[in-house]
């Protein structure tokens, strides 16, 4: 019976022991985690070794573009015959295929239920020459030109078809332009400039910075042309008044030296034939690494 009765009274003698250990445990975690806060204090940061992401060109082009429908710009030049006929012809073909092209977006329109980049251009006429500035998107560039290229070829008859010949020549594309915002030219265009006269003839450049002038000029020519008439006309709603528009601007087009010289024989180095444009930018292209055409291949590279 006595040492039954001592060893229920040691039992109580092991708790306070127990809890001693545990305040211990955590006062020595708190004073880890207060060292550990007061080192963090301490720390000095350098805001110059600070990684920040810097804003680029590309940045502000791409908030400029962004939820905007991104259009492409083409200036054709091209001679054409005095035959009326050919003219009228060239005219009705391409405006059928602009007012297709208007259906077919406005199709697409309809089922995506977002807004599809216009097609637009201006057929500027000169005795012997024309110029054809044309405003979209890239593919519907490359659709009208691939079309406007077709009236250089001869046509033979076939079924109900008659034989055709070329109605145009000389076919050069002088500007191309991509991921513009503002809209300068709604609807097709053709225009009769029979005021454009010879001022003492065409200047003729020989150097690449001549003759980049001479395009700009032509270029920004038309589209200050273009801006004029959408001011003047609320957006170029009424084809009747963009006529009228032409018509008072036409001293502010584009010169009958200004595009002789772009067609003229010394500039043809310095111009895209149809067939060079379409293997620069519309054909798929296969780009060849230098180091894939050597044998055996170079080892790889341990630093």
């Amino acid at each position: 019976m006595v040492d039954g009765d001592a060893a229920p009274a040691a039992a109580p003698a092991a708790a306070p022991a127990a809890t001693s250990d545990n305040e211990g445990a955590a006062a020595a975690e708190g004073a880890r985690a207060r060292r550990a806060q007061h080192a963090t204090k301490e720390t000095a940061q350098d805001e110059l070794a600070q990684e920040t992401r810097r804003h680029t060109l590309l940045d502000a082009v791409e908030h400029q573009l962004k939820s905007v429908p991104a259009r492409a710009r083409l200036l054709l030049a091209c001679n054409i015959p005095d035959d009326k006929k050919a003219i009228a012809q060239i005219e009705t073909e391409f405006s059928d295929w602009v007012k297709k092209n208007e259906q077919i977006a406005s199709d697409a329109e309809e089922e995506e239920g977002s807004a599809v980049t216009a097609f637009g251009g201006l057929f500027i006429q000169q005795p012997g020459q024309a110029l054809h500035f044309m405003e979209g998107s890239t593919e519907q560039l490359f659709a009208g030109l691939k079309l406007w290229n077709s009236f250089s070829d001869e046509v033979p008859a076939g079924g109900d078809v008659p034989a055709r010949g070329a109605l145009l020549s000389n076919l050069r594309i002088i500007y191309f332009t991509e991921v513009h915002g503002v809209q300068t030219v709604v609807g097709w265009h053709s225009f009769q400039h029979t005021t454009a006269k010879s001022m003492g003839g065409p200047a003729l450049f020989q150097e690449d910075s001549s003759a980049s002038q001479a395009v700009f000029m032509c270029y920004r020519k038309l589209l200050v042309v273009n801006c004029k008439i959408m001011e003047a006309t609320d957006g170029m709603s009424n084809e009747k008044s963009v006529k009228d528009q032409l018509k008072k601007l036409a001293d502010s087009l584009p010169s009958l030296d200004e595009v002789t010289a772009l067609l003229h024989k010394t500039a043809a180095e310095f111009f895209f034939t149809n067939a060079e444009f379409e293997k620069a930018f519309c054909a798929p292209f296969h780009l060849v690494l230098q180091s894939e055409l050597l044998w055996p291949m170079p080892p790889p590279l341990s630093y």
